[in-house]
């Protein structure tokens, strides 16, 4: 493959004092712009501004393609005047003979509320409209192609007529981003971050293809033998585990020398090779020392099965509350229910589930500033609901 290097430079107080002698003349600080910015992007101004003890600040050369003499300046996007700009980019090491091609110039979004919007991201006000992407108050290119998938999923089953395809927070991040905004709303440009999601151990980059498969494949997005392959891992995934447990090891002095070159530290009694697998120094592929044969099961089989071994308490613990949440997320909320008339619930509740409108239960307790009380009171209101609608 081709690579193109990329190069970092940094400013300095002679790019700190012309972007300062330049402020007055920035949107963002004028009043022209009003939005708030994406947090975890910030212009040049605004890091010289907030941040007036640092000397300098990181830029990141990034060439624009092959054949192209083209630099992208990460990290001084700005919305200064061009005459400033061309100032201040000179003061910046390796750019002092720089010429601006396309200044850089600031963007004020507009976003409709995504509490207006269904988990399935249709909206509440117009059937058969979808949102999708910063229109929904969020920042960065995979939040948006994210939610891009869903709601064209979600189109799609809408015109056939079948029910929504919604992602638990527990299956995917995908499901915890979408979550978040329905149930929560937004007061800045939102991003996604591994520790939104309470249940991240389980969300990792190497099972991605074991969680989600089978909804790809349910939904016609993915070939059948790709859905098959998975069966068969998880299958041999199985099949391995339960041979390392009935596998036992006893401390003679061959396996005492095995053990001492992995420095897998000493055993006492007899062992199953599962338990030995959970040590720290024990991978998947040193099972072929104590005779176990493995060529016979895929790379992908061996990690997570010593993944899913190494992690095991913590994962079944992760487990227990998924299952103790999935309850509350059963219970589903009449679309009809008047909030106005459930008694022994707080006025500030009332008007955050009128406003939120929440799909189930589960999404009632993580709307914020829902104590436990009032998810009591809805709950026991859906039941009793439940009770007196007749029988079909």
């Amino acid at each position: 493959m081709n690579k193109i290097a990329c190069f970092i430079t940094r400013t300095n107080e002679s790019t700190a004092d012309a972007i300062r002698r330049g402020l007055d003349r920035s949107p963002l600080y004028t009043g022209k712009i009003r939005g708030v910015g994406p947090r975890y992007c910030p212009s040049i101004e605004d890091k010289i501004h907030r941040f007036p003890d640092k000397t300098s600040h990181q830029v990141f050369l990034e060439p624009e393609g092959m054949e192209s003499n083209l630099i992208y300046p990460n990290g001084i996007s700005t919305s200064l005047p061009l005459d400033v700009q061309e100032e201040y980019i000179h003061t910046i090491p390796g750019l002092e003979r720089a010429v601006i091609v396309h200044p850089g110039y600031a963007v004020e979004y507009f976003f409709s509320n995504p509490q207006d919007l269904f988990p399935w991201l249709e909206t509440k006000r117009i059937q058969g409209l979808f949102f999708a992407g910063q229109i929904n108050g969020t920042s960065g290119y995979e939040e948006a192609s994210a939610q891009g998938m869903i709601a064209g999923i979600n189109a799609a089953l809408k015109i056939k007529g079948e029910e929504p395809f919604i992602l638990g927070r527990e299956e995917a991040y995908i499901g915890v981003l979408i979550d978040d905004l329905v149930t929560k709303g937004v007061e800045e440009p939102y991003r996604l971050f591994t520790s939104s999601a309470e249940h991240r151990l389980l969300l990792r980059q190497d099972n991605a293809d074991f969680r989600l498969m089978e909804h790809g494949y349910t939904l016609g997005l993915i070939p059948k033998e790709w859905k098959e392959e998975i069966v068969g891992w998880k299958r041999d995934m199985e099949t391995l585990r339960e041979e390392l447990r009935r596998r036992v090891i006893v401390p003679k002095d061959s396996v005492r020398n095995i053990m001492n070159e992995l420095d897998l530290g000493e055993i006492s009694h007899p062992t199953p090779l599962l338990h030995i697998l959970r040590r720290a120094n024990m991978s998947a592929r040193h099972l072929d020392r104590f005779d176990m044969d493995i060529s016979r099961y895929h790379p992908r089989v061996l990690e997570q099965l010593e993944i899913e071994t190494k992690y095991q308490g913590y994962i079944e613990r992760q487990c227990k509350q998924i299952e103790e949440d999935k309850k509350a997320d059963k219970r589903k909320i009449p679309a009809d229910i008047d909030y106005a008339k459930l008694e022994g619930m707080r006025n500030e509740a009332r008007e955050k589930f009128n406003r939120v409108k929440p799909a189930t239960i589960g999404q009632a307790a993580r709307i914020p500033g829902i104590f436990p009380s009032d998810v009591n009171v809805l709950w026991i209101h859906v039941m009793k609901m439940a009770k007196e609608q007749p029988a079909a």
